[in-house]
């Protein structure tokens, strides 16, 4: 077997742990490990606790997929990130499986208003709570892409006031900062992050490391990071780069989750 299979597999899932990639292949733990040393030398994949992250930017799966993986941990950084909220607020979310976890859990009985350049995450408000008025921040939207962006969209979010930018980037690593496959997801992230008070990131621990085209590193440390405590070294490497002001580990073995789905997806 080659190096090429084992490249092509971690490429497929971004990030995945050393246990699951080689029951796939079906190898034994030497001719397993020889692989892995080889696609490293080729500097494809990278080495980090239990898992294997590629080094490949990678689109994101629709989504309707996204929405199913991993959801113990999105579901539980989703409930516990929205506990940090207090009435009244005005958030600006960004589109990704994860903020929809996150509005799932909001309090929306405690008058917070919401502005988003998802569709589906505004449906799904709706949905759950019909008394809701959610503002869809108009602007394109392009295949393989759920963020609404372009110049009306960035025109939008620069005249909001918002009190927290909810943000959930492709990866997150401590050379890139906050990395997205497409530019225009970066520039609506990057207008988020400059036109609200406080900035929150929502990744679990499979974002930690994983580099994607187009990089944001924010000017100044995000007051807060949401992930759960999967990879210690990549979280640790992120925190020394991007000095979030506070860190918040989800467990989700000790939380009710649920898996949440979206309509029409």
């Amino acid at each position: 077997m080659t190096p090429k299979v084992l490249e092509e597999l971690v490429k497929n899932h971004r990030t995945i742990k050393l246990v699951t990639a080689r029951e796939i292949l079906g190898l034994s733990k030497a001719a397993f490990f020889k692989l892995v040393d080889e696609a490293s030398a080729r500097g494809t994949v990278r080495l980090s606790d239990d898992r294997l992250i590629s080094l490949v930017p990678q689109p994101e799966e629709s989504i309707g997929v996204r929405m199913h993986n991993r959801f113990r941990e999105k579901d539980a950084i989703g409930r516990l990130a929205s506990a940090q909220i207090e009435p009244c607020s005005h958030l600006l979310i960004e589109a990704g499986s994860t903020p929809t976890y996150f509005v799932k859990h909001l309090n929306l009985g405690g008058h917070i208003r919401i502005s988003t350049t998802s569709p589906l995450i505004a449906q799904s408000i709706v949905v759950q709570h019909r008394a809701a008025v959610v503002e869809v921040i108009s602007g394109r939207l392009t295949s393989g892409n759920s963020n609404l962006h372009g110049t009306d969209a960035l025109q939008r979010i620069g005249e909001i006031e918002a009190d927290w930018a909810i943000l959930s980037p492709v990866g997150l690593n401590a050379e890139q900062g906050l990395a997205y496959y497409f530019r225009e997801d970066a520039r609506v992230c990057e207008a988020m992050n400059l036109h609200a008070k406080k900035t929150m990131v929502l990744a679990d621990s499979f974002k930690l490391g994983v580099p994607s085209r187009f990089p944001f590193i924010p000017s100044e440390p995000v007051d807060l990071l949401v992930t759960d405590s999967g990879s210690s070294t990549e979280l640790e490497a992120v925190c020394e780069a991007l000095q979030p002001k506070e860190v918040l580990l989800a467990n989700p073995d000790t939380e009710d989750v649920s898996e949440l789905t979206l309509l029409d997806t």
